[in-house]
């Protein structure tokens, strides 16, 4: 929220205004915030998109644990480390555009608003909300909206100043950052064979979903308070919060070790010879045939699985 401290005139006639009303009336805002929303959806929607595809495969390298090769391992950690780049950058982006869209229209608001000050006992009243749209609701002003209306008017003012304009078709001419992964089909990792291949996210989750979401949420909490440390600048919380990812992943190595054991026992005696693959269909696959739906229908409910993972 853009506060502006305007002197208040000694004029005997009272006027108000109010900054959202402002904003909401300017030809030249309204322009602005046309192109500011589709391009902030876009960036959290190609962000929340590629999300869920790099979670997935470093859930499944994870569950490899010691079956994943040095190659997988890599190619999971520079996808990872790609798209937290990429959110970092469109992350700073954002923040330069809400400080630069608040700045310019606050003071482009704030030389509208003068000139009434020397007409009239201003009073600054409505209900508050963001003037710029990435901001959060406020709340409500508490002074009595007495006197001439004049949001109007001076949103007319802000769009007669050729500056604002300069400065909002400058502002719309920036390009955002785009976020996309390009990924890669990587191989199949050899279970009973490599006559195909099984999504191992997809056969994890059929297979053991709860107890592999339980083990996540568990990691949350744990780490939930030693990242509040972390961000006080408390530098032991850095290697304990190392240390609670570290027992993580050995935990869900075993479970994936566990799921594996049992699968292959059940795969090698119906004669199926079958790899796994960690990579999701978003990120390129594996090469070979996916056989995911086929199989997992069969392994599912399977009884000697569901006694090995009790």
């Amino acid at each position: 929220m853009i506060w502006l401290l305007i002197p208040l005139a000694t004029a005997a006639e009272p006027g108000y205004y109010h900054p959202d009303k402002i904003a909401s009336a300017s030809e030249l805002f309204g322009r602005y915030a046309a192109e500011l929303g589709p391009n902030f959806e876009r960036l959290q929607s190609d962000l929340g998109r590629w999300s869920a595809p790099v979670e997935s495969l470093e859930r499944a390298v994870l569950l490899l644990g010691d079956r994943s090769p040095a190659e997988l391992t890599t190619y999971a950690t520079e996808t990872r480390r790609t798209l937290v780049h990429q959110y970092l950058t469109a992350q700073a982006h954002v923040t330069v555009v809400e400080d630069d869209s608040a700045e310019t229209f606050g003071a482009a608001m704030g030389a509208a608003i003068a000139p009434f000050a020397e007409q009239y006992a201003l009073t600054e009243c409505g209900e508050t909300m963001s003037l710029v749209s990435l901001a959060g609701p406020g709340g409500r002003s508490k002074a009595r909206c007495e006197g001439e209306n004049l949001n109007a008017a001076i949103a007319d003012a802000m769009d007669a100043d050729p500056a604002l304009k300069a400065d909002v078709d400058e502002m719309i001419s920036l390009e955002w950052p785009q976020v996309n992964l390009e990924g890669g089909e990587q191989a199949a990792v050899p279970l009973t064979g490599t006559d195909g291949y099984i999504q191992l996210a997809s056969l994890a989750e059929a297979l053991d979903g709860r107890e592999l979401d339980g083990m996540s949420t568990t990691l949350e909490d744990k780490l939930a308070p030693v990242e509040d440390r972390i961000a006080d600048g408390d530098e032991s919380a850095l290697t304990e919060a190392e240390a609670i990812r570290g027992r993580y992943e050995l935990a869900m190595g075993e479970r994936g070790g566990q799921i594996l054991d049992a699968v292959t026992k059940v795969l090698d005696k119906d004669g199926v010879t079958v790899g796994v693959c960690a990579n999701p269909e978003a990120l390129g696959g594996c090469a070979g045939e996916d056989r995911t739906q086929e199989l997992v229908q069969t392994l599912v409910g399977h009884k000697k699985i569901e006694k090995a993972l009790k």
